[in-house]
């Protein structure tokens, strides 16, 4: 991950319950959006499949 993405997971609230769900959707959503994992997050794209003894390489 490089310091962009870390820079903005810093500032997403920690999801504690409905107390913050909404602050914390509308913070995360971006997020996952830009590392292009918000339609796998939704259900709407399936999770890639890594290939067997996969390595940080891989990922």
């Amino acid at each position: 991950m490089d310091d962009t993405n870390s820079s903005a997971i810093s500032g997403i609230p920690v999801l504690v319950g409905l107390e913050n769900f909404f602050a914390w959707r509308e913070a995360i959503e971006p997020v996952f959006i830009g590392i292009r994992a918000f339609d796998i997050v939704r259900g709407v794209e399936t999770q890639p499949t890594l290939p067997p003894n996969a390595t940080s390489i891989d990922v």
